[in-house]
Formats: structure tokens, sequence, C-alpha cells
């Protein structure tokens, strides 16, 4: 009985994420959508020299909702783990299809598979979605 309950926990999860909209905010008033499984052509027009790239966030570990106020402290610690790994990012947000729920993220430039599940790992996160030049947008899993 545990595991079907986990599995459809696991499968509702996974459709949750697939749906996500995950949001790059290159100015105030310019943003690009990612989405999984898909190419993303813009990202490489707009950001010259990219060559990989990693969505993430630090809200929610466990995908287990946190306080606004954990989940922003949870985010500075993440920033500076991106400073001190001299790491380029630009901040993001991950919104639900529905837009009932959204999480402040970084989109990291250039930054390696190893390097996200690394971060994905240490903040807790279930998935992230990551990418490289002419390949589509991956979810992955740690």
């Amino acid at each position: 009985m545990f595991q079907n309950t986990q599995t459809m926990k696991d499968k509702e999860l996974h459709s949750a994420y697939q749906e996500t909209n995950f949001r790059v905010l290159l100015s105030k008033e310019k943003y690009l959508d990612i989405n999984i499984d898909k190419y993303q052509p813009e990202l490489e027009i707009n950001l010259k020299g990219l060559k990989s790239w990693a969505f993430i966030t630090a809200h929610n570990p466990d995908s287990e909702l946190y306080d606004i106020a954990i989940n922003k402290v949870r985010n500075l610690q993440l920033e500076e783990d991106l400073k001190n790994l001299n790491l380029k990012y630009l901040q993001a947000v991950g919104i639900s299809k529905d837009e009932k729920w959204k999480e402040e993220s970084f989109f990291i430039i250039n930054c390696s598979l190893s390097q996200a599940l690394k971060l994905s790992k240490k903040y807790g996160q279930l998935a992230f979605v990551f990418g490289e030049v002419r390949d589509k947008a991956q979810l992955i899993y740690p």
C-alpha cells in the first residue's frame, strides 16, 4: 500500500514539475520562459557565449512547503554559493501551471551538470532543469 501511495505522489510531482513555467528574468521588462523537453533558441540569442545552464531554487526542499522567510534565507545561501563558485546567474522564478504558487530561482549560466547536481542535492531539491546549447531543456532528478 505504501509503495502505491509513494508512486502516486511521485507521478503527481513529476507532472507538476513538467507543467511548471520556468521563467528567466533578462531585465525588468524582458523574460524568457523555458519549457521541459523543448529546445530554447531564445536563450542562445539573448545570452551570448551560453554553453550550458541550470535552473535551480533552494525553496521548499523535498517539495515540502516551507515558510516564505525560510525560503528567502535558503535562496540567499544558494546565491552566496553561486558567487563563491564564480558562477554567473540571472534571477528566475518557477510558476505553477495554475499560478497558485511560485518559487524564486536562479538561472545559472554555463553551469555544468555536476555542479548543478551538487547544488540541487545540497538544497534538498528533488528535481531541477538543465540544458545545453542546441539541445532540449531536461528535468533532472538528482
